[in-house]
């Protein structure tokens, strides 16, 4: 027989008093191409994620940090754009499909940049 959660816990093992976006990156497991809606629909939270989304930043998963900087990306918070950075120059971490956290840094970079002018110009 299966072993049921324990309290306070969900079945990913993620505790649930963790903030939505933190529990919702973290219970993506699948290497699916739908990555970058969740990591939109993440930072459709708003600026209250931004905090856990950066903490994820630093985690040891290359997969939940290149989720993080593609969730960065769209939030374009100033607070964000140093960690962006820092990964963007430094880590050279495979994701589970192949790819640089570095390279996802670097394109959450750009459209950072590419919202915060449309939104400078208008």
């Amino acid at each position: 027989m299966p072993e049921s959660p324990s309290p306070g816990r969900s079945g990913s093992g993620v505790k649930r008093s963790d903030s939505n976006s933190v529990f919702l990156v973290r219970s993506y497991r699948d290497p699916n191409p739908k990555a970058s809606h969740l990591a939109s629909a993440i930072a459709a939270f708003g600026p209250p994620v931004v905090d856990d989304l950066i903490a994820l930043t630093t985690d040891p998963d290359p997969d939940l940090r290149a989720l993080a900087c593609r969730a960065l990306d769209s939030t374009a918070a100033d607070r964000a754009l140093p960690a962006l950075e820092r990964l963007a120059a430094h880590d050279l971490a495979r994701t589970t499909l192949g790819g640089l956290v570095a390279t996802a840094a670097k394109q959450g970079l750009r459209t950072a940049h590419r919202i915060r002018a449309r939104a400078a110009s208008t």
